[in-house]
């Protein structure tokens, strides 16, 4: 059963990084760290939240409304991962 948005999100900002590195150096990171798995999970992880995102725009825009970050910015990036996945094929 699919996470809905608004949850996700919350746990997504709840998360810390202790050590000051940037995104791209932690998803690097945390992608050759311990399991070749860590990849797929990663991908699948990005896939599902992005369908997700996608589904759920509607009710994204009004959880999102006053938030600090633009809900069409955030569907947008959802796109955009998706269609970088699709190009990738």
């Amino acid at each position: 059963m699919p996470t809905k948005v608004p949850k996700a999100w919350a746990i997504y900002m709840s998360y810390s990084i202790k050590k000051h590195e940037t995104n791209t150096k932690l998803i690097h990171k945390f992608m050759e760290y311990g399991s070749p798995m860590n990849q797929l999970f990663l991908f699948d992880a990005l896939t599902k939240f992005s369908k997700i995102v996608i589904e759920q725009q509607d009710e994204l825009r009004k959880e999102m409304q006053t938030g600090f970050f633009d809900p069409d910015a955030w569907i947008k990036s959802a796109e955009d991962f998706l269609q970088c996945l699709k190009d990738r094929e």
